[in-house]
């Protein structure tokens, strides 16, 4: 706000924009008297405005409480202007402060406080150092748990090897200890035996130690005494040392026997022994190999698997592959029937012609007859105009074998086109088909050329014949020379169409 601004109130009516100031008390009269000249001013119209209504000479009581209210209006209307003016008042002191502090700023001759900008700067450097602090930090974090991880990793692998060869030792104590307790078994077994064979030797040698003291009991000892030379200290040292002797010797025979059966038992048992440790070793080679063939059956069923697969999706391939080529090949057969009925139409309209051919001759026969006066003149029914309408209708059914030889051949360039591109997509049992189809459709195209070219010979022929028909009937006029021709004419037919018979035969043999 400017500063008049509190002194400037509302523009009084008739001033033209004139502002009252209210500052004083002067001011507030004038407002006032404004107001009321304001309101007097209706009232003095109204009673121009009621004219036509008879006036009340004696002022009423209705506008003493109206002049009241109209005083309380001022009155309340006062305290409200004199309350805004303080307020204002207090704006325009505060304003007025603010003004004077900006311009006194303004005349000091400082210059820029750069301390706070700098303090700013400083907190920011600091905090641009602390997240620098923790970006370092978490990069830290980051490369050490990417160690560990790796370390975590190397460990798991260690530790799953660890505990594959654990796994492996485990299986071979397993079987080592299956091992130890089969040869328990064979050993107590064989101890089991050897008790046995050691309680058979006690009791034998209890047998012949009791059979031998019945018999030293049953021995009867006769004593002849010779009173004269009786020594018994001697006799009874003889006998001592005899039967000592004897009981060595027994004892020497009970040791050798032991021994002997000892060293056999050893012998076997070492034996024994040497066979278990080559089974044991047989054993493990087996193991190994069985292990190595069970690993080898697994490859050899893995790799069945997956050639059976490559099998049947190589199938599925070409089988799609040869859906469209089966397609041309089913177009390539019905073109061949076609072909073939047409070859069929063209041969029976050429036995027709054949037909045709042989009436002309027999009638040629029958008009050199009538010219040489063999022949009855009844059977005179020879047609020039048959003849001429036969030779004109030659050139055009070379024109029509011709269209259907270059037919043939275009139809034997596509077939061989096909062919070839079924030869380089299909695989080699496929191929070998394609190229024995290729085969039997070259022998057919070959025959149905062979075909083509006896057939213009035999219309050649025909052309010769009718030709030669023509000139036999324009030689009807001289007697001599046209029978001579006719003769002729005759012959080359005749020669003709045994030619054509042979063709018939080589075709048919050829078609079989």
């Amino acid at each position: 706000m400017s500063r008049s601004s509190s002194r400037s109130l509302f523009g009084v009516p008739g001033s033209r924009g004139a502002k009252a100031s209210v500052s004083s008390l002067e001011g507030l009269r004038k407002v006032l008297r404004n107001e009321q000249d304001r309101e007097l001013v209706p009232q003095a119209r109204a009673p121009l405005q009621r004219a036509d209504v008879p006036d009340s000479s004696t002022p009423s009581a209705a506008d003493d409480v109206e002049n009241k209210q109209t005083l309380r209006g001022l009155n309340d209307r006062l305290a409200g202007y004199l309350e805004r003016v303080k307020r204002l008042r207090e704006e325009n002191q505060e304003l007025q402060k603010q003004i004077d502090d900006i311009e006194a700023k303004r005349k000091e001759p400082r210059g820029r406080d750069w301390k706070r900008t700098l303090e700013s700067l400083e907190e920011l450097k600091k905090k641009i150092k602390e997240i620098t602090l923790e970006n370092a930090k978490i990069l830290l974090q980051i490369n050490n748990s990417v160690l560990a991880n790796e370390d975590f990793r190397k460990k798991l692998e260690e530790e799953s090897k660890a505990s594959k060869e654990l796994d492996r030792d485990l299986d071979d104590l397993k079987k080592t200890l299956e091992n130890n307790k089969l040869t328990q078994g064979h050993l107590q077994q064989e101890v089991e035996l050897l008790k046995k064979e050691l309680a058979q030797q006690s009791a034998v040698h209890q047998t012949e130690v009791q059979s031998l003291c019945e018999k030293i009991k049953q021995s009867k000892v006769t004593v002849e005494i010779e009173s004269q030379n009786s020594n018994l200290a001697d006799v009874v040292k003889n006998i001592r040392g005899h039967y000592e002797k004897v009981a060595e010797k027994n004892m020497k025979e009970m040791d050798n026997w032991y021994c002997t059966k000892f060293e056999n038992i050893q012998v076997e048992e070492a034996q024994n022994l040497e066979a278990l440790e080559s089974g044991k070793s047989e054993l493990k080679d087996l193991l190994k190999q069985k292990k190595i063939l069970e690993i080898q059956i697994k490859t050899l069923i893995t790799t069945i698997k997956s050639l059976e697969e490559t099998i049947w999706r190589t199938k599925d391939e070409y089988s799609l592959r040869l859906q469209p080529i089966g397609a041309v090949i089913r177009d390539l057969q019905n073109q061949l029937a076609e072909v073939t009925l047409q070859v069929e139409q063209q041969s029976a309209q050429n036995r027709d012609l054949l037909g045709i051919k042989m009436k002309l001759e027999q009638e040629i026969q029958k008009y050199d007859d009538l010219m040489c006066g063999i022949a009855d003149p009844q059977s005179m029914e020879f047609s020039l105009d048959e003849a001429l309408s036969c030779g004109r209708s030659s050139p055009s059914e070379e024109q029509e074998v011709q269209q259907q030889e270059v037919q043939q051949q275009e139809v034997q360039q596509q077939e061989v086109q096909q062919q070839a591109f079924t030869q380089q997509s299909a695989p080699p049992e496929v191929k070998g088909e394609a190229q024995a189809e290729e085969g039997a459709v070259t022998a057919q195209a070959a025959i149905s050329s062979k075909k083509a070219k006896k057939k213009k010979t035999k219309k050649s022929t025909k052309k010769s014949s009718s030709s030669s028909s023509s000139s036999s009937s324009s030689s009807s006029s001289s007697s001599s020379s046209s029978s001579s021709s006719s003769s002729s004419s005759s012959s080359s037919s005749s020669s003709s169409s045994d030619s054509e018979k042979d063709d018939e035969k080589t075709e048919e043999i050829e078609s079989d």
